[in-house]
């Protein structure tokens, strides 16, 4: 149980390290000084956004194009604009995109793989009158 939990922290790590950012945001932004909140998400989201930054150069740079272009382009352009609550958001949202595909791509992989185990070995075949099997 320990070693899937500790598979999933590495896996999805800006997932919890987005939420971890909110929650202290939060907390500077009731408690305390709310240039330290400016600072903190805006810092946090550039850092969060390096890592789909990096894979997105590679994809372009092998000629695939996606739209995850959008997420990142939006993240920068919240930072310049100082809306600083809007691009953590929007990473928390993009990272959590991932998450969910790479379930469904898990999901789905393991029920087309019972569904194809479970596909017929013998096939009965009828020439006339004749039943003949073949595998």
């Amino acid at each position: 149980m320990l070693k899937k939990s500790w598979q999933y922290t590495v896996r999805y790590w800006r997932g919890g390290a987005a939420i971890v950012i909110i929650l202290i945001g939060l907390g500077f932004q009731l408690f305390g000084p709310v240039v330290v909140t400016r600072w903190v998400l805006g810092i946090a989201s550039l850092l969060l956004a390096i890592p789909p930054l990096v894979d997105m150069w590679y994809d372009v740079r092998s000629g695939h194009y996606s739209v995850n272009i959008l997420p990142i382009a939006a993240t920068v352009s919240a930072v310049v604009f100082r809306q600083y609550w809007v691009a953590i958001t929007v990473i928390t949202l993009f990272t959590a995109t991932g998450i969910l595909e790479d379930y469904i791509r898990r999901r789905t992989h393991a029920e087309l793989s019972a569904l194809l185990g479970h596909a017929p070995q013998v096939a009965h075949v009828f020439r006339g009158r004749k039943a003949i099997d073949t595998a």
